[in-house]
Parts: C-alpha cells; structure tokens; sequence
C-alpha cells in the first residue's frame, strides 16, 4: 500500500505483503491496519514465470485504493463556581480520538450572555496531547452572576474538530457574591 498524495503515490510503500501464485484465482494481500487518516493506494504486481510475463496495476487504479476518514472525537465540559475574589475554570475532556493534537479553546461570555451573543471575553487555548482532561487556565472575574463557557477542540488530520454549544451541560460558572457582615 502507498500513501496517496497531490502527485501521485509516495515513492515508498507502507505496507508490503506477498502471496505465492499456484494458478489463476484471487490473492489477498495480509492485513493491514493504516496509522493515518488519507488515501492508500495498492499497487498488485505479479513476478512471472518461464510462461507468463510479468505484470503489475498502476498507481491510483480503479478500485485499487481506500479512504481512511478521521475519527469522530466527542468533548464534554465541566465548569467550576467561585465566591467573589476566586477565579472560575473549565475543564474540557476529550474522548474517542485517535492519538488527537492540536488545541482545545475556551471561551468565556459574560455575565448575562446566556445565548453566547456578544464576544467572549476570554479566549484561552491549551495544548492537546491524546485523549483526556484539560483544564483551562483560571480566570479572575468581578461581576457576580452566571458566565457561560464553550470549549472546542480544533482538530488535527485523524481527528474531526469537536465543538461544544453555549448551555451545554456543564458549561457554566456561578460568581457568588461573599456576605459581608457590619455591626
């Protein structure tokens, strides 16, 4: 098998198998379990004989090549509250990704922004390496009330991004104002 690429097949197959030919009839390869999501070409040649020529498909032949789609991470969030004074944070865990990169980003919406309307005001990313949970950095916020989080995960080539929605489960910190008692 070869990877396909813009210019045709790279010059150094990753996979080889051989079969030994004991007459006409089909001749599967071994199985092989690409590590990339992309195109694989196969490339069949047969050797020959004292009585038959050698012969051999073409590169990018009919039927002679598999697409291997990216995965379908899923994301899932858990945000955490404060009193006044405190900071407030996410943590995003990413599930069902194949060895995935890139970077999860949380933004943060203000107090009252329950539909996620206005821009965030924080923008924070953290880098992804495998499946997990990632903790955004904290953030220090004055306004007490309820701030809406969304996390997403950007992707990478075996992986599809993963977008999470304003008010999804778990997507929101509470700012609760801290009593204060005078005599």
């Amino acid at each position: 098998a070869f990877v396909d690429t813009v210019e045709g097949c790279i010059p150094t197959p990753v996979f080889t198998s051989t079969a030994t030919v004991n007459g006409n009839g089909s001749y599967p390869s071994m199985p092989f379990t690409p590590t990339a999501a992309g195109v694989y070409d196969f490339v069949a040649s047969y050797s020959g004989d004292a009585n038959n020529a050698p012969v051999a498909t073409n590169c990018g032949d009919p039927g002679e090549n598999v697409t291997v789609n990216p995965v379908q991470p899923s994301i899932s969030t858990s945000a955490g509250s404060a009193s006044q004074g405190g900071g407030i944070s996410d943590t995003a865990t990413l599930t069902g990704g194949d060895n995935p990169t890139g970077t999860i980003t949380f933004d943060l919406y203000p107090v009252g922004d329950t539909a996620c309307a206005s821009d965030p005001i924080q923008a924070l990313s953290v880098d992804v390496h495998g499946n997990g949970s990632y903790p955004s950095p904290t953030v220090t916020v004055t306004d007490v009330g309820t701030y809406q989080w969304v996390a997403s995960y950007s992707g990478d080539t075996n992986n599809l991004s993963a977008d999470g929605a304003c008010g999804d489960p778990g997507e929101t910190s509470t700012l609760q104002a801290v009593p204060r008692l005078t005599t």
